[in-house]
């Protein structure tokens, strides 16, 4: 990159018979300087709360910039969470304001230092980024929402299909049953949909193609030899996290399906 950029700068001077020499090494400086800058890092496991670029000790003064790219046509707002091992953490935007962010702790996580999910919501332009700075509280001597983690409520059942608990204040609102803890009813009140929910987990194993066809399950190509129904394994605990931001509901369904349902203040909704 460095390179192709002097080989850009040389030939334009000779295309033109002269050329702004001071010009010539602004530029030149920008394409040398540039592979001085902050490397960019990924985090592809961010599904299993595994980010070694966010999870940094950050009482030294370190700042984690989070870059958050919109490939849409249209402005984006969603919700960022990114794992951290600081319950003293602040974030501001680009223009140095300090927005509002709240703590989970993240749950049956097998790391021996407590870790917690930041979440925030970011604001991106169609097809730009916008940029998110993490900083410790402490140095800035401030108290903001999210140094203090959300503490769970959790709910045990035992009580009647008539017995109920609701999710979510405003418009949306999650209810689920007593005596199971399922989702059992969506309610949005500003779009007047009231409508029962029933869930249900089931997998299904491949096909070997031996059946007249050839063609066996595998990428792409789902055919199921059979399907089984998942059952939970027995009453379903749910564990309820409210916060400025979002509310969350954590149900571990068996050994290997956990559900997490949650509902922002600006009315979206979605599950993990």
């Amino acid at each position: 990159m460095m390179m192709s950029d002097r080989v850009m700068v040389h030939g334009c001077k000779r295309a033109r018979g002269g050329g702004d020499n001071e010009r010539e090494r602004n530029m030149a400086r920008v394409a040398r300087d540039w592979t001085r800058a902050e490397p960019v890092l990924r985090c592809p496991l961010l599904n299993i709360s595994y980010c070694p670029a966010t999870e940094v000790d950050l009482s030294n003064g370190k700042k984690i910039a989070v870059i958050v790219y919109n490939s849409l046509e249209w402005k984006q707002t969603d919700v960022i969470r990114i794992p951290v091992i600081t319950n003293n953490v602040i974030v501001k935007d680009y223009t140095g304001k300090m927005i509002s962010s709240q703590l989970i702790p993240i749950v049956n996580d097998s790391a021996a230092n407590e870790k917690y999910w930041l979440a925030f919501t970011a604001v991106v332009p169609p097809l730009g980024f916008s940029t998110y700075v993490i900083t410790s509280a402490n140095l800035l001597h401030v108290t903001y929402p999210a140094s203090a983690p959300i503490k769970p409520i959790t709910y045990t059942f035992g009580g009647t299909r008539n017995d109920s608990i609701q999710i979510g204040s405003g418009n949306l609102k999650l209810i689920y049953s007593g005596n199971e803890g399922k989702l059992t009813q969506y309610i949005n009140s500003k779009s007047s949909v009231n409508v029962s929910v029933e869930q249900a987990y089931s997998y299904y194993a491949g096909h070997d193609g031996n059946n007249g066809s050839t063609q066996a399950s595998g990428a792409y190509i789902f055919r199921p030899n059979a399907t089984f129904k998942i059952q939970p394994e027995g009453k379903i605990p749910l564990t309820v996290f409210k916060g400025p931001l979002f509310d969350e509901i954590h149900q571990n369904i068996s050994s290997w399906i956990y559900q997490l349902n949650y509902k922002s203040v600006q009315g979206g909704e979605g599950t993990r």
